[in-house]
């Protein structure tokens, strides 16, 4: 929300790369950029948007019923307006449906009902203020809303563009009948329309500053809105783009045309590189003590830059293989400084936390990364770019924008990757920290840097994209720190104001809300999501919880986990009074015949845990099969080699076997050879489980857990060595391989089904077919749901059920 001052303003540019490029021209007076989250404030209360819902909070931090007229709590909002000081108990809340004016505690709509367009299935509209006022659009009607919530309107038969405000007393129209009309003084009494000399279906609109150009790629004229009338050009124009100082660029293709502020015309020859493939959009236009610079960036050439004198002279060059970030300009009483952000590149051998080089395996040559850095570069009084800052190994992170004359960003710096020399990781902390800096905006040289020690410095996942947060318009910058506190930095100091206290946050940006005397933040983590009111000095005052305590819209979750849970309880009871049918698994009922086959045959039955951690339900399962197997081979008497590739599964495997043998009778004939860590290395892994294959040759080979491209490796060898196999994987992608080269296969959910198999245990059957009960309620009811709103469809009524959906939270569109 911008308030009070002068609105700095932003020419978005793009670079013709594959990444895209963003660049702002900014003009710096006093001025409150505010890119904190919508709120307003009214006699009622303070209004602010959670997850596009319209919240109301009384002035004691209390949430409160919405007034009448602007609905439910359910009701999605899009944005609310409350552009100056001077809207104290008012304010334009914009939902999908419609646009309303609330004034102290009611809602008015601005109209009726809002026509959706057949293409964007939304309502057309733009909201623009002008002045203290807020001019929306709806379609081919606008009405004005001033501070004190009163509503004007203007229709007409068509609007092709605006409104534009081009001054706090001018705002214009392009209509569709061959004018526009411009309304003066904060009013919409009835304008005289005046015509422009194209075809409604080629006009084109090209607003700048304090002033608005129309043309036509069809025509060679164009006109000057409420300035002149118009004036003929040499060729027809390709584009045309608005500077920041009122002045515009039109592109001919093999040349420009400057129309400048001051109603003088310029022609230059453009760039062979660019009149070739690329738009004025495609760079960065901006006009410096009487020089049209342009920057652009080409394919892998990196940055042009042009400069064009108005007595006809150019200049420029090639800054290098960078790419352009940011532009921005500063203008105060003492100085007028133009600043060009860049983000650098360095190639380099990539090299591991150990040490070691890594190599490409198809060349075998060293491997490398790209490491990002940024430079920063002013504008000098010989109008060439002059190096501020330079850092290969620190890149932008954040917005790079100018406050109270500083132009303040934050960086995070790789550290060197060094041949033979080890890094420690910190697992608190794996990311580089994040480090403030600020540039003097009014001499170009740097003026402070702010490098916090870990904890309190700033969060790189909560760093805002576009706009520093202002907790007033002339600071402190906002940002929350990587142990979950708020912080508030002077940006002239670049000292740190205040700390609040630990808050709970997860990763997301949180949402900042600014009303006159209080700062809302909502603080989101796993379970809770909390509104936090702090003072201006980050005392915090309340919090106030956002999230209910029953969420309606799962109605249907809660109704599924209740059913499920139901049906394993029955199921488990029923377990336990008598045996309950599971189809027969081929896979298992051979898992014996293996191992006494290997008895019959004197060779070591092998089993394989797959490449997941414990953490993994598929290694789960393994272990328990494992179990089974582990326990047949103690009672035969013969010989297993379990192999694991991960530690900790190592470790349980280890006492899963010797339970097995307990459990046998046989503790004696456990031993710690029995089970055998490879290799945490996918290839390492499978190359040891191969040489085991070659070396023992087991008789018997059980492939059971996560697998990935070593499945037919392990596969193809068993096959070869004449072992019976068996596997079982929930991998979808790996199954083809064992179906093909094994004997038996567990597929996706007989793998868990597996040990209830084996065990027989009441518990673990009747939880297998409480299971299966609650699959097939789910698959009826997606077949009933399906006939009820087909039928629906048909008829042209309303579901059958549609009640119970309600009820449930469920809604068709």
């Amino acid at each position: 929300m911008t308030k009070a001052g002068t609105i700095g303003f932003r020419v978005a540019s793009r670079a013709s790369l594959s990444k895209t490029v963003l660049a702002f021209m900014l003009l710096l007076m006093p001025a409150w950029s505010q890119p904190l989250h919508q709120g307003a404030q009214t006699s009622a209360g303070r209004f602010f948007l959670d997850e596009s819902k319209l919240l109301l909070l009384d002035q004691k931090g209390h949430l409160q019923k919405l007034p009448e007229g602007l609905g439910d709590k359910n009701r999605i909002y899009e944005r609310l307006y409350q552009p100056t000081d001077k809207w104290e108990n008012a304010f334009v809340a914009v939902a999908p449906d419609l646009v309303l004016v609330v004034k102290d505690d009611t809602a008015t709509p601005l109209w009726p009902q809002l026509e959706v367009d057949e293409k964007e299935k939304k309502p057309v509209r733009d909201v623009v203020p002008w002045g203290d006022a807020l001019v929306v659009r709806q379609n081919d009607s606008i009405k004005l809303v001033s501070p004190t919530g009163e509503v004007e309107g203007y229709d007409t038969d068509g609007i092709i563009y605006g409104p534009y405000a081009l001054d706090s007393q001018r705002l214009c129209l392009v209509l569709k009948n061959g004018t526009y009309v411009v309304f003066t003084g904060q009013s919409l009494e009835s304008p005289e329309p005046q015509p422009y000399p194209f075809s409604s279906q080629d006009v084109q609109a090209t607003p700048s500053a304090d002033r608005l150009l129309l043309w036509s790629k069809k025509s060679k004229e164009f006109l000057l809105v409420d300035e002149s009338a118009m004036a003929p050009l040499t060729t027809n124009p390709r584009d045309a783009l608005g500077l920041k100082n009122g002045g515009f660029v039109l592109n001919h293709g093999l040349w420009f045309e400057f129309l400048t502020p001051g109603r003088g015309r310029r022609q230059f020859r453009s760039p062979v590189v660019f009149n070739e493939k690329m738009k004025l959009a495609d760079a960065s236009f901006f006009e410096d003590q009487g020089i049209l610079h342009t920057l652009f960036s080409y394919e892998d050439q990196g940055i042009f830059n042009m400069g064009f004198r108005l007595s006809g002279e150019t200049s420029g060059g090639n800054l290098g293989k960078e790419e352009i970030q940011t532009v921005l300009t500063a203008a105060s009483q003492d100085s007028h400084l133009t600043f060009l952000v860049t983000e650098t590149v360095l190639n380099e051998v990539m090299v591991d936390r150990h040490g070691n080089v890594v190599k490409n395996l198809e060349t075998g040559e060293d491997s490398t990364y790209k490491v990002k850095g940024h430079a920063i570069y002013l504008l000098n009084q010989m109008n060439t770019w002059q190096n501020v800052v330079i850092e290969p190994r620190s890149r932008l992170v954040g917005p790079v924008q100018i406050v109270r004359d500083r132009l303040i960003y934050a960086t995070q710096t790789e550290p060197p990757n060094r041949p033979g020399e080890s890094r420690e990781f910190n697992h608190r902390y794996p990311y580089p920290k994040v480090v403030i800096h600020a540039v003097n905006a009014s001499t170009g040289r740097p003026a402070w840097t702010l490098d916090l020690p870990r904890g309190e410095a700033p969060a790189a996942a909560r760093l805002p994209d576009d706009e520093w947060p202002l907790l007033a318009k002339d600071g402190p910058v906002l940002f929350t720190t990587e142990d979950n506190r708020l912080s508030a930095l002077d940006p002239v100091s670049g000292e740190v104001q205040w700390t609040s206290e630990s808050l709970p946050l997860d990763d997301s940006r949180p949402a900042m809300i600014r009303w006159d005397n209080s700062l809302g933040l909502v603080a989101t983590n796993r379970t809770t999501r909390n509104l936090l009111l702090f003072g201006l000095n980050g005392q915090l005052q309340k919090k106030v919880m956002l999230n209910e305590l029953f969420n309606s819209q799962r109605t249907l979750n809660l109704i599924g986990v209740v059913v499920i849970c139901l049906a394993l309880i029955v199921y488990i009871y029923l377990a336990g009074k008598k045996k309950l049918f599971i189809r027969r698994i081929a896979g298992l009922e051979a898992l014996d015949e293996a191992v006494g086959r290997a008895t019959e045959m004197g060779k070591p039955v092998l089993y394989v845990t797959g490449l997941a951690d414990v953490d993994d339900i598929q290694t789960l399962a393994a272990l328990s099969i494992l179990s089974h197997v582990a326990k047949k081979t103690a009672e035969y008497d013969t010989s297993i080699l379990a192999t694991t590739s991960r530690a900790v599964t190592f470790s349980a495997a280890q006492e899963v076997v010797r339970d097995a043998f307990t459990i046998a009778g046989r503790p004696e004939a456990f031993s710690l050879e029995s089970v055998r860590y490879i290799s945490d290395d996918q290839f390492g892994y499978a190359a040891g489980v191969d040489g085991l294959m070659v070396r023992e040759e087991p008789a018997a080979n059980f492939y059971m857990g996560k697998f990935y491209a070593e499945s037919l490796i392990f596969a193809e060898t068993g096959y070869a060595t004449g072992a019976i196999q068996i596997a079982g994987t929930a991998q979808a992608n790996q199954l083809p391989f064992f179906v093909a080269a094994c004997d038996y296969t567990l597929i996706g959910e007989e793998l868990f089904a597996a040990s209830a198999y084996l065990s027989g245990d009441p518990l673990q059957v009747g939880s297998l077919r409480g299971q299966d009960v609650g699959k097939a309620i789910v698959m009826i009811t997606l077949v009933l749901v399906s006939l009820d709103v087909t039928y629906a469809s048909i008829t042209g009524g309303p579901p059958l059920l549609h009640n119970l959906y309600e009820f449930i939270g469920v809604k068709f569109s």
